[in-house]
């Protein structure tokens, strides 16, 4: 009886974390880890199934709710939610301009990152009415995107240097200042600790109470998202072009050094490998950091790849083209979208559609041509 009450135990973080990674894409990376993998799969020939124009740019990745809804903010701050079949349901101007992806909540609340000068920003919770919840003012403009924890915390950077814990009432729970402004968005490890990178060069790991875990200095400004994987391992590149893995106690697993800036995510796929843009390439790392291999894109692949069911890759780029890839780095095909996707990037809906913005401001719904109505 012991042991089986020490496993529900050793279980429960593991559990609590992966509330959320059952929804269909509910945040910037799919799930509170980061790893960019959804249940569904994806396009085999892909067709256009609709697209949308926004007011401008997207730059913002695309969040969806249980029911199929779709919800991006374009560069002009208008926050768009649109039905499955891509109609709008209604649109919202938040004031000011975002890069940052949304976050929609279980009760339809949706959770917003503004710019409205280069020192004022704002956090904004807008309800499912389009009422706005509450909202908190920083003194920098912000680029991290949210994520949210099993309480409904939510935990988002700044460009004034801190990451936020701010409750589900819009009440700052606690505020870690580091040296830097915070461009990437905080993923969560299994026990509930939080992982991002700074300007300033280090990576850090704070405790649900707002505690340093530890600091790692990594000599490069970092931009890059953290993905944490099955065993709890953090990934993370820097401006410098080094991806390093680290263990949740902040231990070194390995380093290495790919040859240009990194400001892709890396995405890990349900057998542990990793996926990450690095200039015109996208390449994939075993779990002890070897090159399996890189594929050539024909632009910069800043996107960040999304990983479907059954280990197929999804990312955009900036010759305008949306990319799948095999998981032996393969072409499974491309798709022309008209201009650079190399920003937003794409997310799976539960049919299977890819969604993904472009500069020039057209939402796309990219399915498969069986699909096609």
């Amino acid at each position: 009886m012991k042991k089986r009450l020490s496993l529900v135990v050793a279980l429960l973080p593991l559990f609590f974390c992966n509330l959320r990674a059952e929804e269909v894409w509910p945040m910037f990376r799919k799930d509170p880890r980061h790893t960019g993998q959804s249940k569904f799969v994806g396009p085999t020939q892909p067709t256009l199934k609709w697209q949308f124009k926004a007011d401008s740019a997207i730059f913002s990745s695309a969040a969806i709710d249980q029911e199929n809804r779709i919800y991006f903010v374009s560069e002009k701050a208008r926050l768009y939610v649109l039905e499955a079949e891509g109609k709008e349901k209604w649109s919202l101007p938040l004031g000011g301009t975002v890069h940052a992806s949304p976050l929609v909540d279980k009760d339809g609340t949706v959770y917003v990152v503004t710019s409205l000068t280069p020192d004022k920003g704002s956090f904004l919770a807008i309800g499912a009415e389009k009422n706005k919840k509450w909202e908190v003012k920083t003194t920098k403009s912000n680029f991290s995107s949210p994520v949210q924890d099993s309480s409904g915390t939510i935990y988002v950077g700044s460009g004034d240097g801190c990451l936020y814990a701010i409750k589900v009432d819009g009440l700052i729970k606690w505020k870690f200042q580091t040296d830097g402004a915070i461009r990437s968005s905080p993923a969560l490890g299994f026990n509930g600790e939080i992982y991002t990178g700074s300007t300033d060069g280090s990576f850090y790991a704070i405790s649900p109470e707002g505690k340093l875990l530890f600091r790692l200095n990594c000599d490069s400004p970092i931009t890059s998202s953290p993905a944490v994987g099955p065993d709890g391992v953090v990934y993370f590149g820097t401006k410098a072009g080094f991806v390093y893995a680290i263990s949740s106690l902040g231990k070194q697993r390995w380093k290495i050094g790919l040859s240009g800036s990194i400001v892709s995510s890396p995405a890990i796929d349900f057998n542990g490998r990793v996926y990450l843009g690095m200039g015109n390439f996208l390449v994939a790392l075993d779990g002890a950091g070897r090159t399996k291999w890189l594929y050539r894109a024909g632009g910069i692949v800043e996107s960040s790849p999304a990983i479907d069911q059954e280990n197929n890759i999804y990312f955009g780029c900036n010759d305008g083209y949306l990319y799948s890839l095999d998981r032996q780095g393969n072409l499974r095909w491309k798709f022309h979208l008209g201009s650079s996707c190399g920003q937003s990037s794409p997310v799976l809906g539960k049919d299977g559609v890819i969604y993904i913005g472009t500069a020039e401001g057209y939402f796309f719904a990219v399915g498969s041509v069986k699909d096609r109505p």
